[in-house]
């Protein structure tokens, strides 16, 4: 014959084995979220995912239909340095150069005076990406010129590829203070590009521009923390709980 429980010993066993209560529930999620989300905020920025990047797609350009070139040294005063030129509109975004003279090709040391319009860089813009095909780059630079004062140029970096391999892409990134200098100046900064010894004449360029967005992920965790501590607060206290709003009888 089993052993029978009083309904004393019962009630006991019962309050044993009682639920937390409001508060000490609230407290400990209180404190999952202190330590928790300073935790998160820090993968996060250590992660750089606050950052991505927008494409702008088309943008206004200056001319760039009669870029100057740098000639080599040997090269005969009246050698025609002259370029044809297809613009990127009407070739699906791909300006097409060509040297009116190949026989001259030799003597193109490089190539200068194309031109990016200051409005690109009004609209939130600080990366500039260039691909060429047709001819072997060397160098590509962004200058910006001050009228009375010497100039100054931002260098592109070429993408290598996974053999360490030159891709003809080349990648600008512009700080806040290049930016303003950019912003301020009535001049548009060019493009000046160097070959590498293999011009033939002919050259494309693809332009993409990109403007970099931050989402503040850290702002908002740590607001919605805040948040949920004050909600944490209140169910806590004896007067709200988690089902409802509770009144003490008077007795």
């Amino acid at each position: 014959m089993g052993r029978i429980i009083s309904q004393k010993n019962k009630s006991k066993v019962i309050r044993a084995f009682r639920a937390p209560s409001a508060p000490v529930v609230m407290s400990l999620m209180a404190l999952i979220l202190i330590i928790g989300a300073p935790a998160l905020v820090s993968m996060i920025d250590d992660s750089a995912q606050s950052e991505h990047m927008i494409p702008l797609g088309s943008y206004t350009e200056d001319d760039l239909s009669a870029p100057w070139v740098r000639k080599m040294v040997d090269a005969p005063a009246d050698a025609d340095m002259t370029f044809s030129y297809i613009s990127g509109a009407d070739n699906g975004g791909t300006h097409v150069f060509t040297l009116n003279t190949l026989a001259n090709k030799a003597y193109v040391n490089a190539i200068e005076g194309i031109k990016i319009d200051n409005s690109v860089f009004d609209g939130g813009v600080s990366r500039v990406i260039l691909s060429f095909d047709g001819s072997d780059v060397l160098d590509v630079r962004l200058v910006t010129s001050i009228p009375g004062e010497s100039y100054s140029y931002v260098r592109f970096v070429e993408i290598l590829d996974a053999d360490g391999v030159g891709t003809n892409v080349f990648v600008c990134d512009l700080d806040s203070y290049q930016l303003t200098k950019i912003k301020a100046n009535d001049l548009s900064p060019g493009i000046a590009i160097g070959f590498n010894g293999g011009f033939s004449g002919v050259f494309e360029m693809t332009s993409e521009t990109y403007a970099s967005t931050t989402i503040p992920y850290g702002e908002i965790i740590v607001g919605a923390t805040g948040v949920l501590l004050i909600v944490c607060a209140i169910l806590a206290t004896p007067w709200v709980g988690t089902t409802g709003l509770t009144i003490r009888r008077r007795r």
